[in-house]
């Protein structure tokens, strides 16, 4: 021990002269006061932030200094042999020296804070400009990384052995490394948590450095060239070794099974058969997993990070097309995807950039699943997926306040609405643009008419009927009124009125084009089957006390699957609690009890609803997905009346 004091004494004695000049060099931020056009209020201000800067320099200046001379300087100029000739183990010389160094260092940093920190009411750090406290900790951070690292560089510089070309190969290669491993965390929307930047910069890598030194100074004593290379061996299998680990972590965060989900989810994909599905897994904490699942053969595919507003699958369910990215969406390149899942096993991939396109907000499917519509604002670009090849683009009209909901009436044919989300009403809100079709063989865009009536400070969203030739056009939030539109004019076709005394009203299509519409009155909830035309068929009262009516899909021909809840209305389907599941039949008027804990995955109703999601047929797996209380899937038998849970849970 006493060895190891008087070699970090004699470090520090030598190259004491940087604390001096960090003392002096600190006075410069007391002359803040006289900086032309500082205000008086602005000077302590200007003060800390000078100090913070001038530690930062002299913090990584005397770190560059002391590093690059710790060992390298003495084994260059063969006076490293005077340490060893004295009764010292070679522990405590690398010790003594670091020590010392690294008081230096710090100690300088630190000086160059004293008389601004005094001068501004003590050494609290409380209301320093750039985080206080966490400021100068990273600045000391990164001085004291600065310095071990610049006394390995300067060593494998210096000692001009064979070993140094392994060091600039392995440099890139781990960098590469690293990158990749990052690169498949941001490829599923995962951004590297701050313990573990941290963790990496301040920890694992200086530790890795101090092995390796240590190393250099016990096996090659004053042999600069042996020390290199035990320096070298050791540094490169402890950093490798980290980034091996780091890869394998990434592999795992990034691979949850579904059977292994805290939580799932699962909402309509544009297919009958497949269904999109979100969770979170343990230990994942920041990762929501995306899967799309074949609900009747049972195969998961699991997708990197993407919107489910921008993954459609095929209505025959022979394609999925979605948009990718890396990192941030709107600061990354794109990428359009399609999968081929007309195959078993992994489906056939291809990736078009898409360089030329922005962040879309809306994105709609071909029916084949050979074309696809992206909407970003108020401009739209048509693309044939296979190839990326741009099919026609258009320049919408409309304001800030309104976004569009496609559709292909034909390959060669797309048609736009507007819709006003909820959170974009406003006051005095701006009229709806027009309808807008865009033909793709003429590049031609038409305005084909108007809706005839929008409340100007609501939300309006509409869906297309199953032919698409009507809409059904609600307010948000909903009113007791639902219209019905010619989709191509925007014209009045039917008005759907609830009954008296109903303070909201809900609809969707049926897959054969009939309307289901949802009341609540003061004291009770109803469906009602109507036409398009707005004739009422059938009304059926949902038994029982509720608040709020959710509207799943059709299970069987013209039967719904309800949830029905005590949750106030307004609230999130999440929050419910358990609830009923009811399974309404609108053409006999029949109520039956579902099993109990579940409520439909997706509704069918304004809720959910986004652009291609239209009605499936009555029966199909997407349309008898249901979630338990404890956030689980299942799959309903519409016969036994039975749920069988997806995923092993």
């Amino acid at each position: 021990m006493k060895g190891f004091v008087t070699v970090a004494v004699r470090e520090v004695r030598e190259r004491r002269n940087v604390l001096l000049a960090a003392l002096a060099a600190s006075i410069l931020p007391l002359l803040a006061p006289f900086l032309p056009g500082l205000g008086r209020g602005n000077v302590a201000e200007a003060r800390t932030i000078f100090a913070l800067i001038l530690s930062g320099t002299i913090g990584l200046g005397v770190a560059l200094l002391c590093g690059g001379a710790l060992f390298s300087s003495d084994l260059a100029e063969r006076r490293f042999g005077f340490w060893f000739s004295r009764p010292l183990s070679a522990v405590a010389i690398w010790g003594g020296k670091v020590t010392g160094g690294l008081f230096l260092v710090l100690a300088s940093a630190i000086l160059a804070l004293l008389p601004a920190a005094i001068a501004g009411g003590g050494l609290s750090t409380a209301g320093w400009a750039g985080g206080g406290l966490f400021t100068v900790l990273a600045i000391l951070g990164i001085s004291a990384v600065t310095f071990l690292l610049s006394n390995v560089v300067a060593v494998a510089i210096r000692a001009r052995s064979p070993w140094l070309v392994i060091d600039l190969v392995l440099t890139p290669v781990l960098a590469a490394s690293l990158w990749l491993a990052t690169r498949r965390l941001l490829r599923f929307g995962v951004l590297p948590e701050p313990w573990l930047i941290v963790g990496a910069v301040f920890v694992f890598l200086p530790a890795a450095l101090l092995v390796a030194s240590a190393a250099q100074v016990a096996v090659g004593r004053t042999d600069a060239r042996r020390g290199h290379g035990a320096q070298s061996l050791v540094l490169w299998l402890t950093l490798l070794a980290g980034s091996l680990g780091y890869e394998g972590w990434s592999r795992w965060y990034v691979s949850p099974e579904p059977a292994s989900l805290d939580w799932v989810s699962g909402s309509a994909s544009g297919s009958a058969r497949w269904a999109v599905v979100e969770g979170s897994a343990p230990g994942r904490r920041n990762l929501t997993s995306v899967f799309l699942a074949d609900l009747e053969g049972g195969r998961t595919l699991r997708l990197p990070a993407a919107s489910t507003a921008l993954l459609r699958v095929a209505s025959d369910g022979s394609r999925a097309v979605l948009v990718e990215w890396d990192g941030i969406p709107s600061q990354s390149g794109l990428a359009l995807v399609s999968l081929d899942l007309g195959r078993g096993g992994s489906p056939a991939r291809t990736e078009t950039p898409l360089s030329h396109v922005p962040f879309p907000d809306t994105m709609f499917l071909s029916s084949d699943g050979s074309r696809v519509g992206l909407v970003t604002g108020s401009s739209l670009q048509v693309l044939e997926v296979a190839s990326g090849k741009l099919l026609g683009s258009s320049r919408l009209p409309g304001a800030a306040d309104w976004s569009w909901t496609g559709e292909f009436v034909r390959a060669d044919l797309v048609r736009l609405w507007p819709r006003r989300p909820a959170w974009k009403a406003q006051t005095g809100g701006t009229p709806a643009p027009p309808i807008v079709e865009l033909d793709l063989a003429s590049r031609r865009q038409t305005e084909t008419g108007r809706y005839a009536e929008v409340p100007p400070e609501r939300g309006f969203v509409v869906a297309p009927s199953p032919d698409g030739t009507v809409l059904l056009a609600r307010s948000l939030p909903l009113g007791p009124e639902v219209l019905v539109l010619d989709a191509r004019t925007g014209a009045v076709t039917a008005r759907l009125s609830a009954r008296p005394g109903a303070s909201r009203m809900d609809a969707a299509f049926l897959a054969d084009g009939r309307v289901v519409t949802t009341e609540r009155l003061a004291d009770s909830l109803a469906l009602s089957l109507r036409s398009a035309a707005g004739e009422t068929l059938r009304t059926v009262e949902v038994p029982g006390e509720h608040k709020t009516l959710f509207l799943g899909s059709e299970v069987r021909p013209a039967t719904f699957a309800v949830a029905v809840t005590e949750q106030a209305e307004g609230s999130a389907p999440t929050e419910w609690g358990k609830g009923r599941l009811l399974l309404v039949d609108l053409a006999s008027g029949e109520v039956t009890e579902g099993p109990a804990g579940y409520r439909p995955a997706f509704s069918a109703g304004w809720w959910f609803f986004r652009p291609g999601d239209g009605p499936v047929s009555p029966g199909a797996p997407v349309s008898r997905l249901l979630s338990s209380g404890d956030r689980h899937l299942a799959l309903l038998d519409a016969r036994t009346l039975k749920a069988a849970p997806l995923f092993g849970r």
